[in-house]
């Protein structure tokens, strides 16, 4: 089915959201992600995003990283797929691939795009956020924080934007930070802080930094 391009796998999005598919998704992820075809159509990127996620919650670690490797040595990867890969490196192997995606990324708005929309569902989504460092949470900060707002517009009436998503993960990360009372977390809000790019953040960070040292 893959390799016919279909743009839709029965239940692959079971693999990465239901908990009753654990075992088949920690057989099968991986090897459907191995057989993903390099040329795959734009519709097909949200089964390769499903897939990447079952297999970060369910696959071999050690398997999965070394396909990571593997798929991104092809030159002939698209940009989507190219970010799906980098940013499953990012959440699996945050210190691997921290560097290589602010440099992959960095400036670029359809490769931000991609990788905003892999890292945050949306507010309605059941699935809790990835577990992430507090220097890796900072990057994420750093790509998306400009782009966003920490406050939806006023009588704001139709379709929720990507930049609305984008400030609710923001938020959501920021709120993280402020409630893990390591020094590192502390680090990371104090360097947000000293970007001139997030100044409109600034009051939701100095209330970040607040509650991080109360909880230390």
């Amino acid at each position: 089915m893959l390799a016919a391009k279909e743009q839709h796998i029965h239940e692959v999005y079971q693999l990465a959201h239901d908990p009753e598919y654990h075992e088949i998704a920690k057989l099968a992820a991986i090897p459907l992600l191995k057989i993903y075809p390099v040329r795959a159509n734009k519709q097909q990127a949200s089964t390769l995003e499903h897939l990447l996620k079952a297999a970060i919650r369910h696959g071999d670690k050690d398997k999965l990283l070394a396909l990571i490797t593997e798929k991104l040595s092809l030159k002939s990867l698209d940009i989507a797929q190219r970010v799906y890969w980098l940013a499953t490196g990012l959440v699996v192997a945050p210190e691997q691939y921290a560097d290589i995606v602010r440099k992959d990324v960095s400036g670029n708005v359809a490769r931000i795009n991609y990788l905003s929309a892999f890292l945050y569902s949306g507010f309605h989504s059941r699935q809790p956020g990835f577990p992430l460092p507090p220097s890796t949470i900072g990057l994420i900060v750093e790509l998306l924080a400009p782009r966003c707002s920490p406050h939806w517009p006023e009588h704001e009436e139709g379709w929720v934007t990507q930049a609305m998503n984008e400030g609710d993960y923001v938020r959501s990360l920021l709120k993280r930070l402020s409630e893990n009372p390591d020094a590192e977390s502390a680090q990371v809000i104090e360097h947000l802080l000293s970007l001139p790019q997030l100044n409109t953040w600034h009051e939701t960070l100095r209330t970040a930094r607040q509650t991080q040292q109360i909880s230390r």
